[in-house]
């Protein structure tokens, strides 16, 4: 149904290049190729989910898109990993992340104590083993004032409400809900620290925004999370599902606001370098000329 729901966009008009969004869709656009309903360069960026779907179905699900695709973004080093094994072509896979515009979010290089000593934690996500770990964080420093918000909505809040009202954090943990970046950007510049739970992440957007703003991380080791967070140096990584470590984690850098403040500014620098948006898109646009060109004829 969706690919006739895109061919009048294509029925008048010629494109040079088709740009699809995940797997599934990049598998419509080779279909729209093999039906000569396009002619065009077939470009596909690959997340989260898709490279998800192509481990649990086996990467054959990829197959029509294996044969018309021209190039394969990969949003990280890992997904390119998860291409190569599943058997796309080697010479099309390039590494092109996914970034944010970094001016959107504000640096804040501070690392002055609060007067009443509150430390501010912050996730842009709804995972169980982050309320576990600020729930050991809290009994193992029970006159510390802890805030701990996370953005997002999703099946699983009533889930986690509960949760947070058995280990008694009704009073330090609060649900935001689904806000707007203006929302999520003031909250992340007002904070002491991002923490990142997932136990699957291709490569977090959330994580980028938090370093942006000069947040250190405390975040899970899967996926592209590493190439973002260096451990030590930007923040600190930990085995996924390890609540304890987590909160390990989180009770240094509360007390060492000296080093929550250098490394801030170290995964602010990682983000200016390798994630800005602005500078992502030209390297995009020279990707597209690049396989415009192998067409042209010689000069």
């Amino acid at each position: 149904p969706f690919l006739f729901h895109c061919l009048p966009y294509f029925r008048n008009t010629h494109y040079d290049i088709v740009h699809c969004q995940f797997g599934p869709n990049g598998n419509i656009g080779a279909e729209m190729k093999e039906l000569g309903i396009i002619n065009s360069k077939l470009v596909t960026t690959f997340h989260g989910y898709d490279i998800r779907l192509g481990l649990s179905q086996g990467g054959d699900i990829y197959a029509p898109l294996k044969e018309k695709g021209d190039l394969f973004l990969a949003i990280s080093r890992y997904n390119r990993r998860q291409l190569e094994e599943m058997g796309f072509d080697l010479d099309k896979i390039v590494d092109h992340p996914v970034g944010i515009d970094i001016e959107k979010f504000k640096y804040s290089a501070s690392s002055a104590q609060r007067a009443d000593g509150e430390i501010r934690i912050i996730s842009i996500a709804r995972l169980e083993h982050a309320i576990k770990a600020i729930g050991i964080l809290a009994a193992r420093n029970p006159t510390l004032k802890i805030k701990y918000e996370i953005i997002g909505e999703g099946h699983l809040r009533e889930k986690l409400q509960a949760l947070v009202s058995g280990e008694a954090l009704s009073g330090t943990v609060t649900f935001a809900g689904g806000m707007d970046q203006d929302y999520i950007s003031s909250r992340l510049a007002e904070s002491d620290i991002f923490l990142l739970s997932s136990v699957e992440e291709a490569l977090s957007v959330a994580l980028m925004e938090a370093m942006a703003s000069g947040l250190p991380a405390v975040a899970t080791k899967v996926g592209g999370v590493p190439e973002l967070v260096r451990d030590g140096e930007s923040g600190y990584l930990v085995q996924p599902g390890d609540a304890e470590a987590l909160a390990e984690k989180l009770d240094l850098l509360i007390k060492d606001p000296a080093g929550r403040k250098r490394m801030g500014m170290v995964g602010r620098k990682i983000v200016e370098e390798k994630y800005d948006i602005k500078k992502l898109n030209e390297k995009l646009v020279e990707l597209y000329r690049s396989l415009l060109a192998e067409d042209e004829p010689p000069a």
